[in-house]
């Protein structure tokens, strides 16, 4: 199911206030979105597993308050989407079986959601969409889509394929 991007951050902000509960911490969400991504369609739940990677691997771990913070940015032939945690950060080896996952033995080494976010990228994007990962032990880590703009027509709605 496809969604807009506006409704797949309105579903993260609605979610964090229950992982707070859960965790007993406080989650800020800080959102820079290019308006003119916001009509964009994405796969349902594309971003939210990658949200709650942040915390449960990132933040939780540290025992201490986070942010994570989502950037939106409107490029000629993409859309691209970062998700920034403030958390512990990735071990060198975890990186690198990520950086490797798409072309990898590795696949069966994550879990149901990151494996749903590399499934949609293959599924509904052209070649040259991805999921990168940047991380840093101590400083966090920020997980990069790259969603190639699909040709074709507009949404009825006025919402644009990404």
């Amino acid at each position: 199911m496809m969604i807009t991007l506006h409704e797949e951050l309105d579903i993260i902000a609605h979610y964090l206030p229950i992982l707070q509960l859960r965790y007993n911490l406080i989650f800020s969400l800080i959102l820079h979105i290019d308006e003119a991504c916001k009509k964009s369609l994405i796969p349902r739940m594309i971003l939210q597993p990658l949200v709650e990677n942040s915390i449960f691997h990132g933040i939780v771990p540290g025992g201490q308050d986070g942010v994570i913070e989502i950037t939106a940015l409107n490029q000629q032939d993409a859309v691209i989407v970062s998700i920034r945690d403030n958390g512990i950060g990735m071990e060198p080896n975890r990186m690198n079986i990520l950086t490797n996952l798409q072309s990898s033995q590795h696949f069966n080494e994550v879990g149901i959601g990151l494996k749903h976010v590399f499934e949609c990228i293959e599924l509904y994007f052209p070649p040259g969409s991805e999921c990168s990962f940047h991380s840093e032990i101590g400083r966090g880590t920020t997980v990069t889509l790259k969603l190639v703009k699909q040709r074709g027509p507009e949404h009825p709605g006025g919402e644009q394929y990404v």
